[in-house]
């Protein structure tokens, strides 16, 4: 890879940022941080997480290139910008969302629908240059159907109601319950000004919703948890993959922990109306490596 100084990728999700750091020489190296989303971030947050991250690269990036959550063209992604340009001012700084970079680790110089399940959840189509939005991205507060926090929410919903098998329920409250100090009272009642707190007063409250949907994976085996993993990704489906179908398309790649995890039932819904799911991309950013080595060769 032919360049001056380091090339920066990353690849940001709400939960966490993946980045890659090509060298001169064409090393690669990659670390993961904190998620970073200027929805719920503030600028000096973001300015913040993004120098702790790259300072040992600072004042030699030549081209840094992030595809983040909430990086839509209506969405505040010079919030992103403004935290780059202000860290690394020599170099040339592309801000584009976390959709663009999703299509270029499943399609390369493909075409074709692309879809999000991790924290948050998306879909649109990639006519191999820029996306198409079909359904709007509405956020883990009135959308992200099929979603780690949509499913999180569901589960801490039905935790405080006390609906949760009990196996579920025993583990909820010794790994989670006793760090937010949620206790039952002698009638059995949840206590959960703990959980409440947590998502209306903590910080980047999807991310920590989206953290409860791996005890629904971990306990699939279960009939609540397999019926709640099919009701949150049929929801995706019903809500982003049905319109487009409408509109002609037929050819999906997905990205996102939850699309990995429950990529037999996403390509079972999907097949169900008629869309062909192929492939799921574990971790697209080293797809997106593949990417950019071709663009810097």
């Amino acid at each position: 890879m032919a360049s001056e100084g380091v090339i920066i990728v990353a690849d940001g999700g709400s939960s966490s940022v993946q980045w890659a750091v090509f060298t001169p020489g064409g090393e690669v190296s990659r670390r993961t941080s904190s998620g970073i989303n200027p929805f719920i971030l503030s600028s000096e947050q973001i300015y913040g997480e993004v120098a702790r991250v790259l300072a040992p690269w600072r004042g030699r990036i030549q081209n840094l290139h992030f595809y983040g959550t909430a990086c839509g063209v209506d969405q505040p992604w010079q919030r992103v910008y403004d935290a780059f340009t202000r860290f690394a001012p020599e170099a040339t700084v592309e801000v584009r969302s976390d959709m663009v970079g999703a299509a270029l680790a499943c399609w390369h110089h493909g075409k074709g629908l692309t879809a999000i399940l991790g924290t948050g959840s998306n879909l649109a189509y990639w006519d191999g240059d820029d996306m198409l939005q079909i359904t709007p991205s509405l956020g883990y507060i009135l959308g992200d159907e099929g979603s780690g926090a949509w499913i999180g929410k569901r589960l801490a919903r039905d935790w405080m109601y006390g609906l949760l098998p009990p196996e579920l329920e025993n583990r909820l409250n010794s790994e989670v319950g006793v760090a937010l100090g949620i206790t039952k009272d002698a009638r059995g009642v949840y206590d959960s000004k703990g959980l409440v707190d947590r998502v209306f007063n903590g910080e980047r409250p999807n991310a920590f919703l989206s953290s409860l949907a791996r005890y629904a994976i971990d306990y699939r085996e279960l009939a609540y948890c397999d019926s709640l993993l099919r009701e949150a990704v049929g929801g995706f489906v019903q809500s982003f993959c049905l319109p487009a179908k409408a509109k002609g398309y037929r050819a999906l790649r997905a990205v996102g922990s939850i699309a990995w995890f429950c990529r037999d039932i996403l390509q079972a819904s999907c097949a169900s109306i008629g869309i062909e799911m192929d492939r799921v991309v574990r971790e697209p950013l080293e797809e997106m490596i593949v990417h950019f080595k071709e663009v810097y060769q």
